[in-house]
């Protein structure tokens, strides 16, 4: 988080149903959808800002699988 500039959010329901849904990014003024990233895949694989973004995204976390009830949980900033 070091690098980030500004993280926009909508806490509507992080409350009540403790989720909350991806839309879209933006890195160095390029915006992802969240459809444009599911339909393309192979062509992000080759875009170097989005692959470091991932694999940022994939090492630095706290978030750990829950088997018992298939899901992923991570500690709360609140906490």
């Amino acid at each position: 988080l070091g690098l980030i500039d500004c993280v926009l959010t909508d806490k509507t329901g992080t409350l009540t149903a403790n989720e909350m849904v991806f839309r879209a990014l933006a890195i160095e003024g390029r915006v992802y959808l969240r459809n444009h990233i599911e339909n393309s895949v192979h062509v992000l694989s080759q875009d170097a800002k989005f692959h470091e973004l991932v694999l940022a995204m994939a090492v630095c976390h706290d978030v750990v699988r829950d088997a018992k009830r298939e899901e992923y949980q991570g500690s709360s900033p609140d906490e």
